[in-house]
């Protein structure tokens, strides 16, 4: 090796490099960007203080209570922390678990003389279940609405049970009680199970119009989803180009 190449290279003295030409280019988003961490952290402050996450997350029963919470319910929900439906429209009730039928002497997935309604269970003497196989919270001291109670004429006329899915208590499942029916656990919600509907469809003396109420509920959730994203589909082109587009645009202009 040559006696050159083993010298280190040193830079003249007035020498200063690339970072005397460097300058902070992005003063005003700095400032923005600080201040929305301020008040993001203010914010999150005040949610830890006065705020429950439970509230988003647990479900909400039909007179406002939420399931599984105390301090927000007129009812104490702490042991009932799961909703049952009572109708097709979200109107539900808190209950402790959500039932399984699958181990029902019958083998069938639902209790046609078991009703869950807005003020308990309700059930004929020919029922299956045991009065407390669904534990309903008390809604007996909030729901003073003596038209949402269950009898044998407003939900078992002529003490039918066939006739029950259109009486005015289940209302062909748009009322204010439902069968006991089997059921699965998904974020703190009891949803039906496939084999419910298959046999209501088949028990109920109003089958065809059982199958277009749950068939119109089940195609309007997948309306709205299909809605949603055939829209931003529609509008990706929208999207992509000023959403992302314009704004590399504009970042390359402010930095030059």
């Amino acid at each position: 090796m040559s006696r050159d190449a083993e010298q280190k290279l040193t830079a003249q003295p007035d020498f200063q490099g690339p970072t005397d030409k460097r300058k902070c280019t992005d003063i005003l988003c700095t400032i923005i960007i600080v201040l929305a961490w301020g008040l993001l952290t203010i914010l999150g402050i005040y949610a830890i203080k006065h705020g429950d996450y439970r509230v988003v997350l647990y479900p909400m029963d039909y007179d406002g209570n939420i399931c599984g919470l105390s301090n927000y319910s007129n009812i104490d929900m702490s042991d009932y922390k799961y909703l049952y439906p009572v109708n097709f429209y979200g109107g539900g009730v808190c209950v402790k678990e959500c039932p399984d039928l699958s181990d029902l002497p019958s083998g069938d997935p639902v209790d046609l003389h078991t009703l869950v309604t807005y003020s308990g269970i309700f059930q004929t003497e020919s029922s299956i279940l045991p009065q407390d196989y669904i534990q309903v919270a008390n809604y007996n001291s909030t729901n003073t609405n003596n038209s949402e109670v269950c009898t044998m004429m407003e939900c078992y006329p002529g003490d039918n049970v066939l006739l029950s899915w259109k009486s005015p208590g289940v209302n062909e499942g748009a009322g204010y009680a439902f069968y006991a029916v089997n059921t699965r656990t998904y974020m703190n919600r009891c949803l039906l199970t496939s084999s419910v509907v298959d046999f209501l469809r088949n028990e109920t003396s109003s089958l065809e119009d059982f199958a277009k109420q749950s068939n119109s509920n089940l195609e309007g959730t997948e309306n709205v989803m299909s809605n949603l994203y055939s829209d931003l589909f529609t509008s990706r082109s929208y999207i992509l180009g000023f959403g992302l587009g314009l704004s590399v645009i504009v970042g390359f202009i402010y930095s030059y």
